[in-house]
């Protein structure tokens, strides 16, 4: 007889643990991340819900908080050029 048992564990990971992991991801695995950000964000927002709102005020963020640095503003902007230079 054959079972299969599903387990689900919960676990905290901070940003700086999620950072460092992401970092490690091939360049086509962190395109994957990004791809299924955009998937669960459209599950888990009800309809309706406009997501790019979300997506709006993080980039506010980035452009005007005081914890955000020009680094990781530079991270954006080179995926956004990189984009824009093979459509």
């Amino acid at each position: 007889m054959k079972m299969t048992v599903t387990k689900v564990v919960d676990v905290d990971i901070d940003l700086d643990t999620l950072a460092k992991l992401f970092t490690h991801l091939t360049d086509d695995e962190q395109a994957q991340f990004f791809c299924k950000v955009a998937a669960i964000a459209q599950e888990e927002f009800p309809e309706g819900a406009n997501i790019e709102t979300q997506w709006w005020y993080v980039g506010q963020h980035l452009r005007t908080c005081r914890c955000s640095t020009e680094a990781g503003r530079e991270i954006i902007r080179t995926i956004y050029q990189a984009m824009e230079q093979t459509q």
